[in-house]
C-alpha cells in the first residue's frame, strides 16, 4: 500500500511547499485515509502511528525528510531504522537520494563519511597546531621570570606582582608549586 505523510506548513516557511507531493498524491489516487498529516514538528504523532502501521513491502511518500525529523540522529534511528527494519519503500520528493530501500544505507554511508571528515580536519587541525608550535604548555616567558624574582625578594605582595608583571595569580602559582623558582 502506499502512503503520504506531510507536515502542514506555516504561511512563513518560504522555500518549503507541498505542492509537488499533493500533486503526486493526486496522480497516484491514494486514499484519505492513507494520508497522514501533523500541523507542528514538535508533535509528530500521526507520523508514529503511521510507522507502526507501516508493513512490508508498503511504500511511504514524504515531501522531506525535515518533515519526518528535526536531527540527523532521530531521522537515522527514529525513522529510518524502523523503515529499514519492516522493509518499507520511501520516496521522498526533494531528496531522490532517499528513494527506494536504500535510504537507510545511504545515510548510513553518509554519516560515515562525514565523521571521516570530520576526523580527518581534527587531525589536520592538531598537526597545523604542531607545526606552529601551539601544542602543548606555553614555554615560560619573561614575564613569569620578573614575577618569580619579584615574589622570591619577598617585597610585593601577589596582587602588586599581578599588575606589575600581567601574570596572574595561579600561573605564579603554578610555577612555585613546580618548584620553578630561579
Amino acid at each position: 500500500m502506499q502512503y503520504a505523510y506531510f507536515l502542514e506548513l506555516q504561511q512563513e516557511e518560504t522555500g518549503r511547499k507541498n505542492t509537488r507531493l499533493f500533486q503526486l498524491i493526486n496522480e497516484l489516487e491514494i486514499p484519505e485515509d492513507q494520508i497522514y498529516v501533523d500541523e507542528s514538528p514538535e508533535d509528530r504523532t500521526e507520523l508514529k502511528t503511521l510507522i507502526d502501521l507501516l508493513a512490508e513491502g508498503d511504500m511511504l511518500i514524504i515531501r522531506s525528510v525535515r518533515d519526518v525529523s528535526e536531527a540527523i540522529t532521530q531521522l537515522y534511528r527514529e525513522i529510518f531504522l524502523p523503515l529499514q527494519e519492516k522493509k518499507v519503500e520511501l520516496f521522498s520528493c526533494e531528496e531522490p537520494y532517499f528513494c527506494g530501500t536504500n535510504y537507510f544505507t545511504t545515510l548510513n554511508n553518509f554519516l560515515l563519511l562525514l565523521d571521516y571528515y570530520q576526523s580527518k580536519r581534527r587531525v589536520d587541525g592538531y598537526q597545523k597546531a604542531v607545526d606552529e608550535g601551539r601544542v602543548g604548555r606555553p614555554a615560560k616567558t619573561e614575564a613569569v621570570e620578573r614575577a618569580i624574582k619579584l615574589y622570591n625578594t619577598n617585597a610585593y605582595t601577589v596582587a602588586q606582582i599581578e599588575i606589575l608583571t600581567g601574570v596572574s595569580k595561579s600561573t605564579l602559582y603554578k610555577y612555585l608549586k613546580e618548584g620553578d623558582t630561579q
